[in-house]
């Protein structure tokens, strides 16, 4: 089977868009730099874990203990920060999943 002009000009077209408007692997040609020196200032932070006394004690169920076997059970669920009653205090909106099949009557969202 010979090939055809019309075929030739799509498969240059196709090829012309895929290299691009494609999103594909971009190869790195900057010159690295050396990381900067630390500055050897103190950070003053302190992390605290308020999670049980902010009322957090639910788990949060996405998939089975054992096994994803779906990409929904895989990537876990969300939460979002919002002044829910207005007093000027951040609120959070814990999403919680579920199991597939039997599911989890646990699993439910927290505010």
């Amino acid at each position: 089977m010979g090939i055809t002009r019309r075929l030739f000009v799509q498969t240059m077209l196709y090829g012309f868009a895929a290299r691009s408007l494609g999103q594909g692997v971009v190869e790195h040609r900057g010159a690295l730099r050396p990381r900067g020196k630390p500055s050897g200032r103190p950070f003053p932070v302190r992390l605290v874990d308020v999670a049980a006394s902010a009322g957090l004690k639910h788990p949060t169920v996405y998939g089975n203990s054992g096994h994803r076997d779906y990409i929904v059970e895989a990537i876990g669920c969300g939460c979002a920060f919002i002044d829910y009653d207005n007093d000027g205090w951040m609120d959070i909106f814990v999403l919680s999943g579920n199991t597939f099949g039997a599911g989890t009557p646990t699993a439910t969202n927290h505010l």
